[in-house]
């Protein structure tokens, strides 16, 4: 997420092709692990994963795009807001299924009547 920010808020067309690039390869990720993975009726937490994150790359590319509609100083100042928000925001994504996949996990050995630690 980062590399996107990386490129001044002036170029937008750089941003852009940073934000699809990452939209495509995750597009990508989804197809070949869909073929690794097996067929369920239900969404699984890797497709719950990978949506949040869809939806993380998508904002990230309204920014790009109306963030030049700003005027200079008040694009500075977005600019590093948004880093602050879509950052903190996929720092709450990450937390939120590691805890969901330990809480599921863990359930899963209580319920085999493992040893929890």
């Amino acid at each position: 997420e980062r590399g996107h920010f990386a490129a001044q808020p002036s170029e937008p067309m750089e941003r852009l092709s940073v934000a699809f690039t990452l939209l495509l390869t995750m597009a990508a990720y989804k197809i070949t692990v869909t073929d690794m993975i097996p067929q369920v009726s239900y969404e699984t937490l890797l497709d719950q994963f990978l949506l949040c994150n869809f939806f993380l790359l998508v904002a990230m590319a309204v920014v790009s795009a109306v963030l030049p509609q700003a005027g200079q100083d008040a694009e500075d100042l977005a600019d590093r807001v948004c880093l602050a928000l879509l950052g903190a925001i996929w720092c709450l994504i990450q937390a939120w299924f590691v805890a969901k996949a330990w809480s599921r996990e863990r359930s899963e050995r209580l319920g085999r009547g493992g040893l929890v630690i």
